[in-house]
């Protein structure tokens, strides 16, 4: 530091070194913890950071604008009230089953059904099923997270028009 520091005539504070640190060891082992918090309850099931961050980046692809800095608290609020709804969807497609006579694959929709509609998806993106999932993938948007996705609303909505559709 001797010669250099006093050739340019800047000297650096002493303490500059002692605060970088500190500050950069506890930040490493803070970030496991955040995400698998808990940040929603819905009923009974739980929804952490973690599926948040995996649903997230499947709606900044699908929004406009393209997602910014800016916008990713947007984006979180947003994916964190889908998770909400899917989950609410889920439990009352249970218990409406539960009431029922009806089984599981009366209500919930399978996965050829879900990998149909994927496929069609893909289709209008001039892909293949696979390759669209491998794309996607790059985009850091999970294919399990997104095949839950359509489960779920593909059951939703197979119910609410069997439920609703003769009644409207």
């Amino acid at each position: 530091h001797g010669p250099a520091a006093s050739q340019t005539g800047f000297k650096p504070p002493i303490a500059l070194p002692a605060p970088v640190a500190p500050v950069a060891v506890p930040a490493a082992p803070a970030a496991p913890r955040i995400a698998e918090g808990v940040v929603a309850i819905v009923n009974d099931a739980l929804i952490s950071s973690y599926d948040v961050k995996q649903q997230a980046p499947w709606i900044g692809i699908t929004s406009r604008p393209p997602p910014s800095r800016e916008t990713l608290p947007r984006l979180q609020a947003q994916a964190l009230d889908e998770l909400i709804d899917e989950n609410l969807k889920e439990q009352e497609l249970r218990r409406r089953q539960k009431l029922s006579s009806l089984t599981e694959s009366d209500f919930v929709a399978s996965d050829e059904q879900v990998d149909a509609l994927l496929t069609q998806v893909a289709k209008q993106n001039n892909l293949t099923l696979n390759q669209f999932l491998a794309e996607l993938a790059t985009q850091k948007v999970s294919a399990a997270r997104l095949r839950r996705h359509y489960k779920i609303n593909i059951s939703w909505d197979r119910f609410f028009q069997g439920f609703y559709g003769s009644k409207v």
